[in-house]
């Protein structure tokens, strides 16, 4: 009984609604000068007020934005095609839907599933339609990014948290680092993959599992993108920070100045456009 209710309150805290403000997603073009960032033509995507929509991620080709929406009791995946600003619902279960990405191989949309129960597995869903099926079956994951077709590094729960590495053909899970933070990205041109752990922001080679400090993230903090020059993005309240490797954290942006938005969560970034999403 006490393992079982550890879970549940680990469950609520990572992924449930109850747990979670209510958030909306911005989309934005975006352009560097010597000022900082330029944010133009927002819109919000999700548009669903007092309802959790969040968690965006970029196809590998940039055309479609992934995100949760609570358009129901419970979050779905949803897409959103950039060129035509066409919405497609792509999933509709009693569970709710989180951390929506699309694989390495494009065929596949992973999400993380947790059932009114309390049950909690990663799933896909095939591309092209048809029954979606369980990945990582004896593990509780939080947070992830793929490495490659097979390979997973995610943020799996437990106490304490641990990052793994999970080949999934055949199943094997490997844990490289304990206590650690939810943002969990693949890093531009280099085949490694970030984590944050104790107010740092670290690099793991899932291939060697070396693993090297970055930088610190700002402090109270730890959602962040990278860009594709190698910078990163994170968000502290209203202000947009950046990293570059030949400095420290620069402001960048205040997004309530610019756009009357409120605070930062989540971010993400493809070549020429930025999803936001800030609480209402």
């Amino acid at each position: 009984m006490k393992t079982h209710a550890t879970l549940i309150v680990c469950l609520l805290a990572v992924c449930t609604l109850w747990a979670q403000p209510y958030t909306e997603v911005y989309l934005f073009d975006y352009s560097w000068s010597d000022e900082g960032i330029s944010l133009s033509t927002p819109k919000n995507i999700s548009n669903n007020p007092g309802k959790y929509d969040n968690q965006p991620s970029f196809s590998a080709d940039q055309s479609l934005l992934y995100y949760n929406s609570a358009i129901d009791k419970n979050p779905d995946i949803m897409s959103y095609e950039l060129a035509s600003g066409l919405y497609k619902r792509l999933s509709k279960s009693p569970g709710g839907e989180y951390s929506p990405q699309e694989t390495p191989d494009s065929k596949y949309i992973s999400a993380i599933i947790l059932e009114d129960n309390g049950q909690q597995l990663f799933w896909k869903y095939p591309v092209e339609g048809g029954r979606p099926s369980v990945v990582v079956p004896d593990r509780v994951i939080g947070y992830y990014a793929w490495w490659d077709n097979a390979t997973l590094v995610s943020f799996v729960l437990g106490e304490p948290a641990t990052l793994q590495i999970t080949n999934t053909i055949p199943m094997q899970h490997t844990v490289v680092a304990e206590n650690i933070g939810r943002s969990i990205h693949n890093i531009p041109n280099t085949g490694l993959i970030s984590f944050t752990q104790a107010g740092e922001i670290k690099s793991l080679n899932p291939k060697s599992q070396e693993i090297q400090s970055i930088t610190t993230t700002l402090e109270g903090t730890q959602d962040m993108a990278w860009l594709s020059d190698g910078s990163i993005l994170m968000g502290k309240e209203t202000e947009l920070y950046r990293w570059t490797q030949e400095g420290s954290w620069r402001l960048v942006l205040d997004v309530d100045k610019a756009h009357q938005l409120g605070l930062i969560t989540r971010i993400a970034a493809a070549k020429d456009k930025i999803a936001i999403v800030v609480n209402e």
